[in-house]
C-alpha cells in the first residue's frame, strides 16, 4: 500500500467517524427539543386549568400573562373592574401599562 493510498483510507475513516458523530449529536439535539417541547405543553396545560391565580410582569410591572383565573379574579372583583377600566381608558397614564397578552 503506498503512503498515498494509506493516507486516503485514513481520512476516509475519520470523515466517516466524524459524519456518525454529527449525526449523533443531532439525534441528540432533536431528543432534547422534543423533550423541551412535550415539557412546555405540560407546563402550559397545568398554568391554564389551575384553579389558583398565575400571572407574570415584565420589569415596568406590566402584566405580560395572565391565566385564565387570574383573567376571571380580575373581572369579578369591584376594585379589579375598576382598575381594569382605568387600564382599558383610553387617555389615561395607565392605559398603557395594559398588555396585549392580557386582553382576551
Amino acid at each position: 500500500m503506498t503512503l498515498s493510498l494509506a493516507l486516503a483510507t485514513v481520512l476516509v475513516a475519520a470523515a466517516a467517524l466524524l459524519s456518525l458523530g454529527l449525526l449523533a449529536r443531532l439525534r441528540r439535539e432533536r431528543t432534547v427539543k422534543a423533550r423541551l417541547a412535550s415539557s412546555e405543553a405540560r407546563f402550559r396545560e397545568l398554568v391554564e386549568a389551575a384553579d389558583d391565580v398565575i400571572f407574570r410582569t415584565d420589569a415596568e410591572g406590566r402584566f405580560s400573562y395572565a391565566n385564565p383565573a387570574a383573567k376571571e379574579a380580575l373581572r369579578t372583583r369591584r376594585s379589579a373592574r375598576s382598575w381594569l377600566t382605568a387600564l382599558s381608558s383610553p387617555g389615561t397614564a395607565s392605559s398603557s401599562r395594559r398588555s396585549p397578552a392580557y386582553s382576551k
